[in-house]
């Protein structure tokens, strides 16, 4: 029997309002699928609980590539777990990543401006694992380009 390769788990993370995509579960759903181990891996961000499904695993273990969104805070406890997945940042300039905060209407200005500020932090962040990928241009461009990444076809600017 052929042995299966590995797949490559892909992190992907990036500041709030820079590309974004989730399934909302209620609190009481949540509490049952964390107490009985259903995540890979969980954490707490600004008030919200986040999980990515522990079929990951499954997944990977059959030579698939996965791409999840992650966060920065966890990070070095998700590569704890998972040393080789690959950590890609989404890098948005100050006054775009505004506008688009803006645009979603989903927080105050004063929230905007914080976020904004915590934002900076991503520029600190270091690991060997990290490739960085702008997105300034149009989503459906910066897409793309996240799409050809992942293929190996690109390679992300190392800062």
């Amino acid at each position: 029997m052929q042995h299966m390769q590995q797949g490559r788990l892909f992190y992907v993370i990036g500041p709030s309002g820079a590309g974004e995509n989730h399934i909302y579960l209620e609190p009481e759903e949540f509490d049952f699928k964390a107490k009985h181990g259903f995540f890979a891996l969980q954490w707490n961000s600004h008030g919200l609980r986040y999980g990515i499904g522990l079929e990951i695993n499954l997944w990977l273990a059959r030579g698939f590539n996965v791409v999840v969104n992650g966060s920065r805070e966890y990070l070095f406890e998700a590569l704890e777990r998972y040393p080789n997945m690959q950590v890609i940042l989404i890098r948005t300039s100050p006054d775009i990543l505004r506008q688009r905060l803006i645009n979603r209407q989903r927080e105050p200005l004063v929230e905007i401006e914080l976020r904004l500020e915590r934002a900076k932090l991503f520029n600190r962040l270091l690991h060997p694992n990290l490739v960085i990928l702008n997105n300034d241009a149009a989503l459906s461009d910066s897409g793309a380009a996240l799409v050809t990444l992942l293929s190996g076809k690109l390679k992300a600017e190392y800062e």
